[in-house]
């Protein structure tokens, strides 16, 4: 899904990221510069261990600190997915 440059936000993000969990089709998840940040990619984090289906998610050019960056790549561990999070702003 292809859904980059929205202002998807925080509060969207987690929307999304709740419709996601038991989510058994969508493969790639485009979110570049919607403006997520710490409590987003949480959502994300939480989101991504328990989906099955996703193999690509870019969150380029949002505003995610550190640690939201480093609970992103807890979550996916060692799965096939392909994570894209720099650069950010």
């Amino acid at each position: 899904a292809k859904l980059g440059n929205n202002s998807i936000g925080d509060k969207g993000t987690t929307a999304l990221s709740d419709a996601l969990k038991s989510n058994s089709t969508l493969e790639e998840l485009n979110l570049q510069q919607n403006g997520i940040g710490a409590a987003g990619a949480q959502s994300l984090a939480n989101m991504l261990q328990f989906n099955r289906s996703l193999k690509s998610v870019d969150l380029r050019w949002n505003s995610i600190p550190d640690e939201g960056r480093q609970q992103l790549r807890a979550a996916v561990g060692n799965k096939s997915i392909t994570l894209q999070l720099e650069p950010q702003r």
